[in-house]
């Protein structure tokens, strides 16, 4: 979830696309889309129709709590 606070850090967009999530990480694309498939999965992010990605108030909770983020 790092590489996904920084994506959204560098983008004032409400959505990311998976390319500005993956600069900022050194995991294989292919692991990196399990990992966002399970953070899909557990309500933490959300993907739309034409793959772009946003962060839920649960996703945004999940930084906090984990010291990615500050309050």
């Amino acid at each position: 979830m790092t590489a996904v606070s920084e994506a959204f850090n560098n983008n004032p967009d409400e959505v990311i696309s998976l390319k500005s999530m993956l600069v900022n990480t050194d995991m294989h694309r292919l692991t990196f889309d399990r990992y966002m498939s399970k953070a899909i999965n557990e309500g933490l992010m959300i993907k739309d129709i034409i793959n772009r990605y946003g962060i839920t108030p649960k996703g945004i909770e999940y930084l906090i709590s984990h010291g990615i983020i500050n309050a």
